[in-house]
């Protein structure tokens, strides 16, 4: 059972509509410092789970992201209504759908052209760079 700290920062994150982070949430709701710069000792609770369910149903959220990705924008022009894909409200939608699935890397991706010069020495490179 979600106690009311946890009660409390999950009502201060939806009132804020994403825009705190939940170590201010936690810090708003009452939580000492210490626990709140440790927010996924929160967030990874069975009873966080539970509450999230409670607040935000997996029904509800998927039924709204998939509204989400067919956004469209109105415009008028000369007298007639036209219709168009909103292209930052479906990538906001694609972007939150992948970070809730866990499907963006853990690890920062390693560019390929770090990749090729990462071994080599400062002189190399300088070199390579035409600096003496």
């Amino acid at each position: 059972m979600a106690t009311l700290k946890q009660r409390k920062t999950a009502t201060i994150l939806l009132e804020n509509k994403g825009k705190m982070s939940v170590s201010n949430a936690m810090k708003k709701a009452g939580y000492p410092a210490s626990t709140a710069k440790n927010p996924q000792q929160l967030t990874n609770s069975k009873s966080w789970e539970v509450l999230m369910e409670e607040y935000l149903p997996e029904e509800k959220l998927v039924q709204l992201h998939k509204e989400q990705l067919k956004a469209t924008r109105v415009q008028f022009h000369n007298d007639s209504k036209i219709e168009f894909p909103d292209n930052d409200a479906r990538l906001r939608a694609l972007d939150y759908g992948y970070k809730i699935r866990g499907m963006y890397p853990k690890e920062q991706i390693e560019l390929s052209f770090v990749a090729k010069y990462k071994d080599l020495t400062d002189e190399e490179l300088k070199e390579i760079a035409g600096v003496s």
